[in-house]
């Protein structure tokens, strides 16, 4: 059975029996079954043919470093390996406009990436959280030991006040006189 190449993500995969686009089963991205050509102009689906039936687009061009042929919005030569901004920019001229109209842009990368930054976001927010909670907890503890302290200190002080206090009334009997 023949493998299949995802052009996102480099997975290879058993050729499915449909022909057509098919989701890659690692990065999800559609992938195109071989014999099946997408047309860069109206995005018509062909089958073996080397201009798109419904625009008439051109779906095949010559690879500008070997010559093999490629499909007109394909990221790299099979045969040789050219990477496809740099094949794109040489067959249509070193005009860095033209380069631009076709960016490479992997919107699956990008979301996997928003979706982990906005993870870690939550993350570090939770752990931010659990912190500010630990810190008031240890505040309203430390404000507590100081109370206690300071209300033992002034026991403490109140208990020599009246110790000495005790030792300054002279002593008296039951009828409340003085002893001498």
């Amino acid at each position: 059975m023949a493998e299949i190449v995802c052009k996102g993500c480099g997975y290879h995969f058993p050729q499915p029996a449909e022909k057509g686009i098919v989701p890659c089963p690692h990065c999800s991205r559609p992938t195109r079954i071989p014999g099946a050509v997408l047309c860069p102009e109206c995005s018509h689906l062909n089958q073996d043919v080397s201009y798109c039936v419904n625009c008439g687009a051109a779906l095949f061009r010559e690879c500008p470093e070997c010559g093999s042929m490629m499909e007109v919005d394909q990221k790299a030569c099979g045969e040789c390996g050219a990477v496809y901004e740099e094949a794109y920019a040489s067959y249509y001229g070193d005009d860095e406009d033209e380069t631009e109209l076709r960016p490479v842009i992997d919107i699956g990368k990008i979301c996997g990436t928003l979706a982990a930054l906005a993870l870690t976001v939550l993350i570090l927010f939770a752990c931010w959280s659990a912190i500010i909670s630990v810190q008031e907890r240890i505040d309203r503890e430390a404000a507590r030991q100081a109370e206690i302290d300071r209300l033992t200190a002034n026991f403490g002080r109140a208990l020599e006040d009246l110790d000495l206090r005790m030792r300054l009334v002279p002593p008296y009997d039951e009828d409340r006189k003085f002893i001498t």
